[in-house]
């Protein structure tokens, strides 16, 4: 088994139990794996070292905080990061960010050859490893299709992905957007055959 080094990774040697677990993973031959690590085993190295070990051609690291894609970039330089358009300025506006820009509005925009968030994002589109959260991930993937067809995709603090994965199908409806489109709602403690009735006059109208 290559060494650290070998993989261009920033470590003299494994750490206790990383090349092991990098090791366990290559031989497998299911679709998905578990792995179960403590804080401080170095889980981002196990992730970088599979990746690099498998020599697959794109690989995407999900986490659930910004702080964390930057502790990923901090370790691995090459590696890529995404984050959402509310993260950079419109090159249109300077008092709004990307996310209010007319290019979410789906009107072409003549900067976004220049836009940064797209300049990041395109970067990330062409690197081995990209690190993006599961809030950008998701709806990027399912919808946008911009990176899917990955070779490997690793869900770092996996216990949060089924949280994420409800989050991005959720829709939540506060009580003013309901009352100001005349909704109203039952009572909380109405039952659920008159939440399903109002829930189908809502769709219907």
């Amino acid at each position: 088994m290559k060494q650290p080094p070998e993989l261009g990774m920033p470590y003299t040697q494994w750490r206790e139990h990383q090349g092991e677990a990098v090791q366990w993973a290559c031989k497998q031959d299911k679709k998905v794996l578990l792995i179960e690590a403590p804080t401080g085993c170095g889980k981002s190295g196990i992730a970088i070292g599979l990746a690099r070990t498998l020599g697959v051609d794109r690989t995407v690291i999900l986490t659930s905080t910004k702080q964390l894609q930057w502790q990923y970039l901090d370790t691995f330089s090459d590696a890529r990061m995404v984050m959402g358009r509310s993260n950079f300025p419109c090159l249109l506006d300077d008092n709004t960010t990307a996310d209010d820009g007319q290019c979410g509005q789906g009107i072409m925009c003549l900067y976004k050859a220049a836009c940064p968030y797209f300049l990041q994002k395109q970067e990330a589109l062409e690197a081995e490893i990209a690190v993006l959260n599961y809030s950008y991930f998701l709806p990027e993937a399912n919808y946008v299709h911009g990176f899917s067809n990955l070779g490997l995709l690793v869900c770092d603090e996996g216990h949060c992905v089924e949280t994420e994965l409800s989050r991005c199908v959720a829709a939540v409806l506060t009580f003013r957007a309901l009352y100001s489109a005349d909704l109203g709602v039952p009572p909380t403690a109405s039952s659920m055959s008159l939440w399903r009735s109002w829930a189908g006059q809502a769709h219907t109208r």
